[in-house]
Parts: structure tokens; sequence; C-alpha cells
């Protein structure tokens, strides 16, 4: 607890008069001669922030349970191990001394570090400093030395004190500005700049982020509770899926989202993903465009993924309009304006690797014979950039017999001739192909590569592709932690198409992720692919405070994926503040989800003798009246 670091400063400066005051004016003229600290304070949190924030953190013995279960079993990031070190000593777990020590001389010096602030709590030193301190006080590496001397002074400040006084008033020793920047904190408050303080400040905190509570909560619960008060959040992670459900009230509810709210990403791509025609029509009407580039991606990328492009030739015309997206979307339109068919020639033909290469995907997507045999000259053009894309785009017009072999040589015949660099290009324009005859391709070098990172590539591609097979090496990829970059969002994606229960509990443990927002959008959308209970919350929170279609749509999804019952006892059990119009609102989704059999049973658990005087039956009696519509 913080609250002891307190008291040991309060009781050092008490024993020791004010000696420590004035070697602190010495401590503080000088340079620091402090190495860099191994875990620094995140950017936006000034010391004082990341003070008043300590103040919310907590330990139980649960926690102590957890850091040494995690302990145990050997597989964790250095970050974790370091985290489960600390909070032993935070919870002073019996019989954890013994996990502790041997961390004490190996590991990083950041489970060093976390070793050494454990062995401070846990010391059962009768009396006199505890030795295996004293010694790391010579530590070669600083930041341990740093650790040690702030443990003895929180353990036993009364002996520390004196040795902090000599250190403070010698400023050539390596652990003068240490021990100035102990007594700073009791002087000041504060900490000017980094030190062993602010060090065990964040070490704590992230500590309690993955073993102890925060406000009470578990930091996954807390984590969980901001992320649902994020209707942009649900909007893009969640709600999006209302557009592949077949219920006939979606494409009302989704058509008025869009134009009450025409400068949003979510309600764009679910229109894309329901009903691309009709959102189509909108662009023709002039009811409708595309108002920012949020929007432009979204519809593209759906368009290339779905494969609907033909659907949406009015959408796509407008963004012709724009030259950033003219090159991209030109193979589509060939169809409708044979000048795009000129344009993709011209780029086929320029001084620029990334126009050919952009212009032969295009010509693949054109499906035209007179473009399609120029990407046989393509495919020896002296960009690997380019041969790829040619490749590819052949590969998906058939043209096994003389299109894999070359791509195949990327990773297995001729590997030795190509670089990293030159197998992600492959790899990720397999990927943008969305093309059966492209996964079989995916498929036979999946086969023949042995096991890592780069055949978890090829599975995260196949599941994405609507393959079903074995996931386990992305799952293990993932046994420590789960990365941010391109290919571990893919991935995590993919481990959402796979069904199994074993990838959704992998997601469940990574739900919330504490550092990245957009892990956790595609986090929340696998794990509701699994109908996992973990972001129920979520969609409860857009049922109640989304606008009426935001919590229309999202009262559909739960209905669809976790059955019409959970919107019953939501609605028998509201949550506190909840309006009046906000009981008439669900009350009007669960009758016309469940009609007069719903209505019944409604009345029969609210103890309802009329429904004219409770707005969940009015909302109910007017949800089923308008079901008939349908």
């Amino acid at each position: 607890m913080l609250h002891r670091f307190f008291s040991a400063i309060l009781v050092g400066i008490l024993g020791f008069g004010m000696a420590g005051a004035g070697f602190l004016a010495t401590a503080d003229a000088r340079p620091s001669q402090r190495s860099k600290p191994v875990s620094g304070l995140p950017e936006e949190w000034s010391f004082a922030q990341l003070l008043e924030k300590d103040k919310d953190y907590d330990f139980t013995a649960r926690s102590g349970q957890l850091a040494s279960a995690a302990l145990r079993s050997g597989s964790l990031s250095h970050a974790r191990r370091a985290a489960a070190l600390y909070t032993l000593g935070e919870t002073r777990t019996s019989s954890a001394r013994s996990l502790v020590e041997p961390w004490l001389h190996s590991g990083t010096v950041e489970e060093r570090c976390a070793a050494i602030a454990a062995w401070g709590e846990l010391a059962v030193q009768p009396e006199g400093e505890d030795p295996v301190l004293v010694q790391a006080l010579t530590d070669a590496d600083l930041p341990v030395a740093e650790s040690a001397l702030l443990a003895m002074y929180m353990s036993t400040p009364k002996l520390a004190m004196e040795r902090v006084a000599f250190l403070v008033a010698n400023p050539e020793q390596p652990l003068a500005p240490a021990a100035g920047h102990i007594l700073q904190l009791f002087e000041r408050g504060l900490c000017s700049a980094p030190g062993p303080v602010t060090r065990r400040l964040e070490l704590r905190w992230q500590a309690a982020r993955m073993f102890g509570t925060v406000k009470g909560q578990t930091w996954t619960a807390s984590l969980i509770e901001e992320l649902s008060k994020d209707l942009f959040f649900i909007d893009r992670s969640l709600l999006i899926e209302a557009g592949t459900l077949d219920d006939p009230r979606v494409p009302d509810h989704l058509l008025e989202w869009l134009l009450l709210n025409p400068g949003e990403e979510a309600p764009a791509l679910t229109m894309m993903l329901k009903m691309p025609s009709a959102m189509d029509e909108l662009v023709k009407q002039g009811m409708w465009v595309p108002l920012n580039d949020a929007q432009n991606q979204a519809i593209l990328d759906v368009a290339e993924s779905r494969g609907c492009s033909r659907l949406i030739p009015e959408t796509l015309g407008q963004l012709a309009l724009q030259p950033q997206y003219r090159q991209r979307i030109a193979g589509w339109l060939v169809g409708v304006d044979p000048a795009y068919r000129d344009a993709i020639e011209e780029h086929l033909l320029s001084p620029v690797p990334s126009v050919r290469a952009q212009a032969a995907r295009s010509a693949g997507q054109a499906r035209r014979a007179e473009l399609v045999s120029r990407l046989r000259d393509l495919s020896r053009d002296p960009e690997i950039s380019v041969r790829i894309e040619a490749l590819v785009a052949r590969v998906r017009e058939g043209d096994r017999a003389l299109a894999w072999e070359p791509l195949r040589d990327i990773f297995i015949e001729q590997r030795g001739q190509f670089s990293d660099a030159d197998r992600d290009l492959a790899l990720r324009s397999m990927l943008a192909a969305h093309n059966d005859r492209v996964l079989d391709l995916v498929h036979n070098i999946r086969v023949a590569l042995g096991s890592g990172p780069e055949r978890a590539k090829f599975t995260a591609i196949l599941l994405l592709g609507g393959r079903k097979l074995d996931s386990s090496g992305i799952r293990e990829i993932f046994s420590t932690t789960v990365g941010h970059d391109f290919w571990s969002l893919k991935m995590v994606e993919a481990l959402g198409h796979s069904g199994l229960p074993e990838d959704r509990r992998l997601l469940e443990n990574a739900f919330p992720d504490p550092t990245s927002y957009a892990l956790n959008l595609i986090l929340s959308n696998a794990l509701l692919a699994h109908l996992s209970e973990e972001v129920v919350p979520l969609l409860k929170h857009a049922v109640w405070n989304g606008d009426f279609n935001q919590s229309c749509l999202a009262a559909i999804l739960v209905a669809d994926r976790y059955g019409p019952s959970r919107l019953m006892q939501w609605l028998e059990h509201p949550p506190i503040g909840a309006h009046v119009e906000d009981l008439r609102r669900l009350g009007f989704m669960v009758g016309s989800l469940g009609g007069k059999e719903a209505i019944d049973l409604l009345t029969k658990n609210l103890g309802a003798t009329a429904g004219a005087d409770r707005p969940e039956l009015q909302g109910a009696l007017l949800g089923a009246l308008s079901a008939r519509t349908y």
C-alpha cells in the first residue's frame, strides 16, 4: 500500500531531525546521474496525476493467488512477470519468497526491480538491514540498486535514513540522486524527474491493472465500463453486425440511422453490409453521399471483401471523382465506363512501381481478356511489388499452371532469394484478393510451411476467407501477449471466424486491451461472433443509452445472438436512472420481437393488471402492433 511508503518517509524524517532537508538542497543542485528508467511514466500522466490515481489501486488475497499462479505457469511476458512479482510483495503472499528469489539476480532489469521491491515487503529480518537489499545496492544495473535503496527505506526507514542522508550529502555517489529523489517526495509532495519513486508507482499501476483492483473493480471490469460508455466504439465494433441479420426490422432502423447521422462511419458500413443497393440508390437520388475518408474507406473495404462492387456503381462513380480513390476502383468500373480501361492501360506503363502494382490489381478486378493478357508481361516486371500483384491477379483469373509456382517460390522453393519484406507484400496481396482460387494457393503454401509466425499469417488469411482449419498456430503466437501490429490484428479477427471454444477463451483473456483502441474494436467484434458474455455489457449500454435507432438495432442484435429473453430480463430489472422513454423504447422492441406472448409474459412478471400505466407495457403493445407491418 502506498500509505506505508508515506509513513516510512515520515518516520525517517522525524527520526533524523531536519538533516534530510539540508541534504535535499545539495542533491537538487546537481545534475541527475541516473540511467534511463526501466519503465517510464505514460506521457499523458504527470507525476501528480500518477500519485492521485494511485489512491484508486488495491490488492487483495485473490491478487496474490493470481500472481502466484501466473509465475508458476511460466508463460509470461517480461512486463507481466514484473507485475506478478510486485503483486506478491503488495499482498505479502505466504511462501512467495521462493517465487521471488530467482528473479533477484536474473531476468530483465524491470523484472529484477520488481523482485527487489517485493523482497523488501516480504523480508523477515528481525533486526538490522536485509543483507539481500544491502548487496543489491552495489548492483551493476543502477535501476536495480536504486530500487533496493527505496525498498530499504520503505521497510526499515530509521535504519535506512543514515544511509540516505550520507548519499545526499555526497553527490559523487552513484545513488545520491536516488536518495535525493526519495526525500524530494516528502519535502515537496512531488518528484520533478523520473527516479525510483516514479518507477515504483508505475510498476504498482501495472500490477494493479493486471492482478489488483482499480476503484474497487478489476482493471478489466473498469476498462469495459469505460468502453461501454463509448457509443462510437460500440457502433463500430458491435452494431455493424446488425448488417448481417435477416430481421425485417433492421432496414428501417438502419436507413434512418444513416440519414440522421450522414457523416458517421458505422451507419455507412452497416448499410454496405446489409443493403448496398439501397445505399447506392440514396446516392443516385441525391439523398446521401459519403462525406469523409472514414466512410469512403469503409465502403471500399466492404466492396472488396464482399465482392459487391457491382451493386454500388453510383457510389463508386462519386468516389472516382476523388483522385486518391480513382485508381483503386478503376477495375470495378470498367464495365460501366470503358474510359476506366484506358486509365488502367495507361497506369500499367507508369514509371512509378506503386502505380503499376495497383494497375495490375485493377486489371485483375476488371476481368477483361485484353487486360488479363497484359498481366503476363507484368509478371516479369523488375519490381517485386508489381510482379506479386500481377501474379496474384492471374491466380484470381484461373492461371494456376503458370502463376502458382513463382508465388510459391517466394515462400518455399527459392525462399533465400527473397526478403521478409517481399513475403509480406505477397501475403498482403493474397489477403486482399478475397478469392477462392487465391485461397487454394494460400492453403497449398501453408501446408508446406513449418510452424511459426508466417504459417499463422497464412492460417489467418484462410480463416478470414471462410475456410475452416486448425487455429492452434495463432494461439501459440499469442501464448504470452496479443500484439497490436497489422498481422496480429488480422489474426485476432481471424479467430473470430473459427468457432472454437479455445479461441474464445484466448480472446476473452485478451479483452479489453489497456493500450490499443484498434485491438479492442477487433476483439469485441470477434467475441460477439463467439457469443461471448464479455461484450454483453457493451450491448446493454447501447440498448439503454443509444438513440432510438442505435437502441433498437442493439436490441435486435442481442435477441438474435443471445435470445430475446435477455431483453425481457433487462426490462424487468432496469438500471438505476432509466427514464420512462428508455423503458418504453425497450418495451417496444420486446413487443415487436415477441408479440402477444411477450406482452403476456411481461405483464405477469411485472405484476401489472393493466398496461396503460406502465411505460414498459405501453411500448410492448406498440411494438406488437408495429410487427404486423413486417
